[in-house]
């Protein structure tokens, strides 16, 4: 398990430093409204940058060395499944000119709605005609450094689906980029959400603005955290934007959809896969409700050590996966903070249960959710996705259930992002 779990964890990070940005010889920003300011724009010429940093994934997941003996498997299993040599066929089919992207600078709210410039990526499929189909909100992973926030890097694996004719926007969420000295409220889904929706709104008035013809096509797509924050845009939207945004399809992978669940969990298995995330998962309740907690009170051993190196930003997610050793809640978590009576735990859970994503909401009748877990995660507990089936089976949307034993978080992803891939490239 240890073996795999590095492996898995080195994967994350060689896909999240795979690219970094170098600023263009022009450097030039693009006229700010009241709403934007794009900069650092720049071409991506070659359709072997965007495979290579997906190819990176495929490799360090396993899952491109081993897909003959898996194969079979995958296709009965997953929907709009496809190869890598698939995928990387049909990319360069459809490059064409290639595609733009740039830094875009946006105003929203911070956590407490105040407002607040946030930052993140866009991407822009290169035509002539400036024609395209439609825009995709995409909704980054965990990330630990600063320097990992998609407006630090210039290309995400997510922005493999952009050459099949869309523009696609990532806000960093708060707390990093623009936002680098606010506190992250990691898995917060309404600021999450009005992060991800806000850069939306900016990245279609800035398409306006330069003359591109957008198509109505508009989906939804994110994994990991990214699924949780994908989940988060698609309540938000039914609930407060159902007249401006509607999503063809949302694609959620494994996402922590439930604080409380995941608690339950970790502590019920004594085991996470994760321990970077635990002090995020804390810290971002803690700052999003006001709860007053001392984390030296939360924390013992390796994790009392060392969670704010965590929270500092400073440090990548490779640097912090092999960082900590201990797996076992109990020796990450204080006794206090493993009894849900106690006051200071009693405190955080009330905290989830008002931030919770299962249940709480209601789908339009006909929403078209892909909803993906592997059944083996190691780092997102499996529950998280079968409460939300369970939740939206009794509710009007069109639910794509997509479970199965596919391996660790990791090989999951690599999974999940060939499906979504597939979806993309047969409905063209």
């Amino acid at each position: 398990m240890k073996n795999i779990l590095k492996h898995s964890l080195i994967a994350v990070m060689l896909v999240l430093v795979a690219f970094s940005c170098k600023k263009d010889d022009n450097d030039s920003v693009e006229p700010i409204t009241p709403i934007y300011e794009v900069s650092n724009v720049e071409n991506i010429s070659l359709p072997e940058n965007l495979i290579d940093i997906f190819q990176k994934l495929l490799d360090h997941s396993s899952i491109g060395s081993s897909i003959d003996s898996i194969i079979g498997m995958i296709y009965d299993d997953v929907p709009y499944f496809i190869t890598p040599a698939q995928l990387f066929g049909t990319l360069r089919e459809h490059w064409g000119d290639g595609m733009s992207t740039g830094v875009m600078k946006y105003q929203s709210k911070d956590v407490f709605g105040n407002p607040a410039t946030l930052s993140g990526r866009i991407y822009i499929k290169n035509t002539t005609d400036k024609k395209l189909k439609g825009i995709i909100i995409a909704n980054h992973f965990t990330i630990c450094s600063d320097d990992e926030c998609p407006s630090k890097k210039c290309l995400e694996p997510e922005s493999i689906l952009v050459p099949f004719g869309y523009a696609m926007v990532m806000a960093d969420y708060i707390g990093y980029g623009s936002t680098v000295d606010m506190e992250h409220p990691y898995l917060n889904w309404e600021a999450t959400a009005t992060a991800s929706i806000d850069a939306y709104f900016a990245m279609k008035q800035y398409l306006e603005d330069n003359g591109y013809k957008v198509g109505d096509e508009r989906y939804n797509v994110g994994y990991s955290q990214g699924g949780e924050a994908t989940m988060s845009v698609l309540r938000m939207v039914t609930e407060d934007y159902s007249d401006q945004i509607h999503f063809n399809k949302s694609f959620v992978g494994a996402g922590p959809h439930s604080i409380e669940a995941t608690y339950d969990d970790v502590i019920g298995n004594d085991f996470t896969g994760i321990p970077m995330a635990m002090p995020m998962i804390v810290n971002g309740m803690n700052t999003s409700y006001n709860l007053g907690l001392n984390l030296d009170d939360v924390f013992i051993g390796e994790m009392h050590d060392n969670y704010k190196k965590v929270l500092s930003k400073k440090h990548s997610s490779l640097y912090l996966s092999l960082l900590f050793k201990d797996h076992e809640a109990s020796k990450i978590f204080t006794p206090s903070f493993l009894d849900k009576n106690d006051p200071m735990t009693a405190k955080f859970i009330e905290a989830a249960r008002k931030n919770e994503l299962v249940g709480t909401w209601t789908p339009k009748a006909g929403e078209d959710i892909y909803l993906f877990h592997s059944m083996e995660d190691d780092m997102v507990p499996f529950v998280n996705s079968e409460l939300m089936g369970v939740a939206l089976e009794n509710t009007d949307c069109k639910l794509e259930e997509v479970f199965g034993r596919f391996g660790t978080h990791i090989q999951g992803m690599a999974i999940f992002m060939l499906s979504m891939s597939g979806y993309f490239a047969q409905a063209d």
